[in-house]
């Protein structure tokens, strides 16, 4: 009951789950708030232009970002993730309810509603390809041709926060999970895949006690008989 899907065991790399800490499940780099958001055993709570930001963990040309987040205003663009140390303009937004990679392409459909919980799947692939996926359904793919989605020398990818370029591109909102692959997952694993809460040291500990204590009364019903 406990155990994560397969895909997680082979390939994920970093896991944010947000219950009580921004620490990596496996031990990478913890994300760093960006303001004087609140954070809870559920998630993180950010303000208008606030966030979080990632050192070291995004790094290569090929990759996966999962993260399951809402915002409370989706008017116009509002900034979701930005590869290049918020220098620039160009990056991942939610615009009036739909994904966009800005300048380049705009999904079809309105997936995000003020308040509303969605999972946000983002790749980019050996050839440059970069997709954009929403609750499993695919929005768009674009070439990316001028390395615009790749993290920029800083090593830093933050969440949420506007660049320094255009302001009032943001929102408050609430996130609880985010995590990263080293590959680009295909469209089937997006469609298969489900965040796991992975389950506290305590927790597991407890869950233990707990799988002994039924196997006790198990036995002793077996007993009885």
């Amino acid at each position: 009951m406990l155990a994560l899907p397969v895909l997680q065991l082979q390939a994920q790399q970093h896991i944010y789950n947000f219950n009580g800490s921004f620490a990596d499940v496996y031990g990478g780099p913890s994300l760093s708030p960006i303001g004087s958001g609140v954070l809870a055993a559920n998630g993180y709570t950010f303000g208008f232009n606030e966030g979080l930001s990632l050192t070291g963990v995004v790094v290569g040309p090929t990759y996966t970002i999962a993260m399951r987040s809402r915002f409370d205003d989706v008017t116009n663009f509002r900034r979701m993730v930005d590869y290049k140390n918020r220098i620039t303009d160009n990056g991942v937004y939610n615009y009036s309810g739909t994904v966009e990679f800005y300048p380049y392409t705009l999904g079809p459909d309105v997936v995000y509603a003020p308040g509303q919980l969605a999972l946000s799947i983002f790749t980019r692939d050996a050839t440059g390809l970069f997709s954009a996926y929403v609750n499993g359904v695919f929005q768009f793919s674009f070439t990316d041709v001028l390395d615009d989605a790749i993290v920029d020398a800083s090593g830093t990818i933050t969440f949420f926060q506007d660049d320094l370029v255009v302001s009032n591109e943001a929102s408050s909102g609430f996130v609880n999970y985010i995590a990263t692959w080293d590959r680009a997952l295909s469209a089937q694993e997006v469609l298969s895949f489900q965040p796991t809460v992975v389950p506290e040291p305590a927790s597991l500990a407890l869950f233990g006690v707990g799988l002994a204590g039924v196997l006790v009364m198990v036995r002793r019903r077996k007993r009885s008989r």
